[in-house]
């Protein structure tokens, strides 16, 4: 073999192995992109997360995944989503119907069940791409990453950003669905304020409960196993939305399951938050693996005889 070839051989080697480790991507459009592939996902998941923020930060499918071996998982959450049928629906769309067990996890905060959310869900703001434009796109982003750093393989990074505001943001948005966030200095009571305002003239809506029960019922009715749970907190916001969001939390449990969906019970405080709604992403991993463990007894119950 002659020195030319013997070198581009190297050279193709090294650049395929080095394309083997996902890298991160810079920038607002790839963070759009991260949103339009999401909400495009083809129906290949056995466990889909639904949810806002608090999901979309708090879960990651791949720490999940060390407990639930063999399960596709992806976190399917949007910001200030409302948890309504025109996006739990598409959620469910997700699931591969092939899958011997389907099931969807719901995060559950007072915030989705209001009527702000219902009007100003990020789900909805996302643009729509045409499906053979947003395969391009994304395979094009596939090329373009092997001139930007390379990451250790087990994150995944898609996206990565710092925002500045009285501190240091830090977001990673991975192909799972997942983005690990922070913030420092962290501060559990940053957004008590917001959420107090937030909810003020914006309660939980009766109507709104209502029919998400009766969306649980026919899914539930379907074959697919549906758990709920309330993403992890300080105990001074769980006080606040439940008091000015005029949440019932055990009745809303109590419907829950009469609607035939599993609630699964989560230590509100056991896990640490930078702006006391938000986990970081440490916590995130070590709360998802706890919920994994959790939704494996469930499904080990139902299975057993």
């Amino acid at each position: 073999m002659s020195k030319t070839l013997l070198w581009a051989a190297l050279f193709c080697g090294l650049f395929l192995g080095l394309r083997s480790y996902p890298v991160a991507v810079q920038g607002l459009d790839s963070e759009k992109l991260f949103w339009s592939h999401k909400r495009q996902w083809p129906a290949d998941y056995a466990l889909v997360l639904a949810g806002d923020s608090r999901v979309y930060r708090g879960v990651s499918p791949a720490a999940m995944a060390k407990v639930l071996p063999g399960m596709r998982i992806a976190n399917y959450g949007f910001s200030s989503v409302a948890l309504a049928p025109a996006y739990l629906g598409t959620a469910v769309e997700k699931l591969d119907p092939a899958a011997a067990v389907r099931v969807l996890v719901i995060g559950v905060t007072p915030f989705s069940l209001t009527p702000r959310a219902s009007r100003d869900s990020g789900f909805l703001l996302v643009e729509p791409v045409p499906p053979v434009e947003l395969w391009v796109r994304w395979r094009l982003r596939t090329y373009l990453d092997a001139f930007s750093p390379v990451w250790p393989k087990s994150f995944r990074p898609i996206f990565q950003g710092a925002r500045n505001a009285a501190g240091q943001g830090f977001f990673l948005g991975h192909e799972d669905g997942w983005i690990a966030s922070d913030w420092e200095p962290r501060n559990p009571e940053y957004a008590l304020e917001g959420y107090r305002l937030n909810l003020t003239d914006n309660q939980v809506s009766p109507a709104q409960v209502a029919e998400l029960m009766a969306w649980i019922r026919g899914v539930a009715g379907s074959g697919i196993k549906v758990f709920g749970f309330r993403p992890p907190n300080t105990r001074a916001m769980v006080a606040l939305e439940d008091s000015v969001g005029n949440f019932d939390a055990k009745a809303f449990v109590t419907a829950f399951e009469q609607a035939g969906g599993k609630w699964l019970p989560i230590p509100g405080d056991a896990y640490e938050t930078y702006d006391g709604s938000h986990l970081t992403a440490a916590a995130a991993e070590t709360f998802s693996v706890e919920l994994a463990g959790r939704i494996r007894q469930e499904l080990n119950r139902r299975e057993t005889p």
